[in-house]
C-alpha cells in the first residue's frame, strides 16, 4: 500500500530546506544544470534510491516490481554523480566532444530489451519516461472520469485533456505558454478539446541563451537549436506528448510531416526567439 507518512518522515529528515527552495527556484526560472541534477541525485540516494521511494508511495507496488526487474543498479546514480564530478566546469556547462562520443555510444533503442515482464538495459544506459508519461497520466486521469459518468472535464497534468464543456455550457480554451516571457500566454486554443502536450526549451535550461536544454537529439548529444516550442493537439495525451518532443528534435519541416501522418493531430512550432 506505500507508506506516504514514511515518506513525509524521511524527507523532512534529509532534505535541506533552504537550498530545496533555492533549487526550485531555479527549476521555475529554466536554470537547473549539472550541479543541481548531482545534488539531486544525492539526495535520492539519501532517501533509500529508487526503489526505497517507490516502497513508500501508494500503489506503486507493482512498478516497483518492474523496475526491479529492469536489474536497474542503483549505483547508477553514484557513477553519475562521478562523472559530474570529474568534469571540468566548462564541461559541466557544455560538454566536450570526447564526453559526448562516450555519452552516445550508450545511446538507442536497440540497447533495450523489452519483455512481457521487464525491461532489460544495457549497461550505462537508462531510461526516462519523461517524454510520455504526463500525457499518460492524462489519458488515465480522463479515463477514470468517464468510467464515472462525468462527461465535463478539464484534466492537467503537466500536459492538458479536455472533454465536454464548462458547466454553463461554454467551450474549454487553452492558453500556450509564451516561451520568452513567463507568466504570459502566446496564444490559446478555443475551443480546446481532446489532448495537448507542449514541449520547450524554457522550463529546464543548462545556459542563459537556452542553447542547451533538457530536451537532446540522441543523434548528436546536443539540443536542438531551431525552436523554442511545440505545442501539438491529439486524441491522445500519450500521442501529443511524445510527438511534441519528437517535434522539438526533427524541427518545423520534419516535425509538421510526422505529426501529418497521424489522423487527428495538429501542431503549433515557435522558433528561436
Amino acid at each position: 500500500m506505500g507508506d506516504i507518512v514514511s515518506l513525509v518522515e524521511k524527507a523532512a529528515e534529509t532534505i535541506d530546506h533552504e537550498q530545496a527552495l533555492r533549487t526550485a527556484e531555479k527549476m521555475r526560472k529554466g536554470k537547473f544544470d549539472l550541479e543541481d541534477l548531482s545534488m539531486q541525485l544525492a539526495q535520492m540516494e539519501k532517501m533509500g534510491g529508487i526503489g526505497g521511494l517507490m516502497g513508500m508511495l501508494p500503489g506503486m507496488g507493482q512498478i516497483k516490481k518492474q523496475v526491479e526487474g529492469a536489474n536497474l543498479d542503483e549505483k547508477m546514480f553514484k557513477r553519475q554523480r562521478a562523472i559530474i564530478s570529474s568534469m571540468t566546469p566548462q564541461e559541466r556547462e557544455r560538454p566536450g566532444a570526447e564526453t559526448l562520443r562516450g555519452a552516445l555510444s550508450r545511446v538507442g533503442w536497440r540497447r533495450v530489451r523489452v519483455a512481457t515482464d521487464r525491461i532489460v538495459l544495457e549497461p550505462g544506459t537508462a531510461l526516462t519516461l519523461n517524454a510520455l508519461i504526463q500525457g499518460y497520466a492524462a489519458d488515465q486521469v480522463m479515463a477514470a472520469f468517464r468510467a464515472r459518468g462525468i462527461d465535463d472535464a478539464f484534466v492537467d497534468t503537466g500536459e492538458f485533456g479536455a472533454a465536454g464543456a464548462h458547466p454553463d455550457g461554454t467551450p474549454w480554451r487553452l492558453g500556450l505558454a509564451d516561451p520568452r516571457h513567463p507568466g504570459e500566454v502566446a496564444a490559446v486554443l478555443a475551443p480546446f478539446t481532446g489532448f495537448a502536450a507542449t514541449s520547450g526549451d524554457y522550463n529546464m535550461s543548462f545556459s542563459d541563451d537556452r542553447t542547451d536544454h533538457h530536451i537532446f537529439d540522441p543523434a548528436t548529444g546536443r539540443s536542438p537549436r531551431g525552436l523554442s516550442s511545440v505545442t501539438v493537439t491529439a486524441p491522445t495525451g500519450l500521442v501529443a506528448d511524445g510527438l511534441s518532443t519528437a517535434c522539438m528534435v526533427l524541427g518545423r519541416a520534419r516535425g509538421a510531416d510526422l505529426v501529418a501522418a497521424r489522423p487527428g493531430c495538429a501542431v503549433r512550432f515557435t522558433g528561436k526567439g
